[in-house]
């Protein structure tokens, strides 16, 4: 009879599986060999995801803890600071059970650098449980992101990043550089479309140009909205934009009237779009990925690596994007990457994908062929077991 006693892992997501970061996870925990492994997950709140885990054999439970990263301006830093250690200060007063029952695990990880002050929370009551933490993000390089990256980098065990651009500038802006980082990209899951499903849909009368982002200035899903509206004017009503995620900004502006610039829906309905469509947020994309033809994404930051992408591509959708750092696009091949917003030539693409669907074809299988490679279950499981056992 084996006397193997498995290691018990408690993972705490910040989320309640909506977000990006929360799908990574769920991935991660369904890759991670439960023979070695006995699993605990503590989420937001109950959701979809919930079903999920539990066909895992993962104990779920729930619990609001509160979170904060370091910002642009002093002064939101300051304000953000003030709520959240008053907030802070209620958790550890209501919820001295978690960090007692935390002694229950043999490792802890959370799913998101936002959660570094429970980090050194649970460091405070328990010095010799394994932690390790995500890193997902690139932080502001400012006093309170040095804050947060070093305290990160004193107390985690280990650091788990999804690209090499976020490391090196996690690594910048630390008092004193560890060798317990490990880089693993975002990977997809999901079953991949087939060929012949492929040509079938791009052979459909419309164009349908999806974008799957929250509304911010740095998301950049108003330059989306002037380019289907340049291309509506110029009558290609049969190209239409499918826009998923959060529509408003919370913002005192937003509860006193309807502003353009912090409600993604009035702004569509003021320019009077027919062929944007403004769907919200969607717990479940993966419908949407079979009813779309390409991906566009077009942010102000340098973020074209996150999971929209990859999701993307792994179902056959080439992708138009910018930024500085390019690691998924290989151009003209599985989309398009551009270092600066061009307008212009962006819009030409899209007409051009419109009259030739052959080249739309070619670039989908493409696209869900590069993704494939890197979705390889066999090396990221490898990897996973590398970074939780030590």
């Amino acid at each position: 009879m084996s006397n193997f006693i498995k290691k018990k892992i408690l993972f705490i997501d910040h989320e309640s599986g909506h977000g990006g970061s929360s799908i990574s996870l769920y991935n991660k925990i369904k890759l991670l060999s439960q023979k070695n492994y006995k699993i605990s997950v503590i989420l937001r709140k109950h959701s979809h995801i919930v079903g999920k885990y539990k066909s895992l054999k993962v104990k779920v439970f729930y619990l609001e803890i509160p979170t904060i990263t370091s910002l642009k301006k002093l002064s939101s830093n300051i304000i953000s600071y003030y709520k959240y250690f008053f907030k802070l200060t209620i958790f550890i007063c209501k919820n001295q059970k978690f960090f007692k029952k935390i002694n229950n695990f043999d490792h802890i990880h959370l799913n998101h650098e936002n959660l570094f002050w429970i980090l050194k929370l649970i460091r405070i009551y328990n010095n010799k449980i394994k932690i390790t933490m995500s890193i997902r993000t690139i932080l502001e390089r400012n006093f309170f992101s040095k804050i947060q990256i070093n305290v990160i980098n004193n107390e985690a065990n280990k650091k788990l990043f999804i690209t090499k651009k976020n490391f090196y500038e996690f690594n910048y802006q630390v008092n004193k550089k560890k060798m317990n980082n490990f880089i693993l990209e975002n990977f997809d899951l999901n079953k991949q479309p087939q060929n012949i499903f492929l040509k079938k849909k791009n052979k459909s009368r419309n164009l349908n140009i999806l974008s799957i982002s929250n509304f911010s200035h740095d998301r950049g899903v108003d330059r989306i909205v002037r380019i289907a509206e340049k291309l509506d004017i110029k009558g290609f009503r049969n190209i239409k934009f499918n826009i998923l995620g959060d529509y408003k900004i919370n913002s005192l502006k937003n509860i006193l009237k309807n502003n353009s610039n912090q409600n993604l829906k009035y702004f569509v309905q003021q320019k009077q779009l027919k062929n944007v469509n403004i769907l919200g947020h969607k717990s479940n994309t993966q419908k949407y990925f079979k009813k779309n033809h390409l991906l566009l994404y077009l942010p102000r930051n340098d973020s074209a690596w996150g999971r929209n992408i990859i999701e993307a591509l792994n179902n056959g959708l080439p992708v138009i994007t910018l930024g500085k750092t390019n690691s998924l696009i290989i151009n003209k091949k599985n989309g398009y990457f551009f270092y600066n917003f061009k307008e212009t030539l962006i819009i030409k693409i899209i007409k051009e994908f419109y009259y030739n669907r052959n080249k739309l074809t070619k670039m989908s299988i493409a696209a869900k062929n590069i993704s494939k490679k890197k979705n390889d279950k066999k090396n990221n499981s490898k990897k996973l077991n590398l970074f939780f056992n030590y």
